[in-house]
């Protein structure tokens, strides 16, 4: 089941559970589509990043 959260009573849910006191949650919404996140990530643009670590050679 889907559950939208902006109608449901967070205090009745809450004492279901147990709590007194609903806990803060922060939900991360976002507009964004999950298509421009992942072109980010990927392709060859992926692979020529910068390494964010260098390697010392012993001497």
């Amino acid at each position: 089941a889907i559950f939208d959260v902006g109608n449901m009573d967070l205090t009745a849910v809450s004492k279901s559970f147990g709590f007194s006191v609903p806990p803060f949650v922060d939900l991360p919404i976002s507009n964004k589509p999950k298509v421009e996140i992942r072109s980010k990530l990927s392709g060859a643009s992926y692979r020529k990043k910068k390494p964010s670590f260098t390697f010392k050679t012993k001497k």
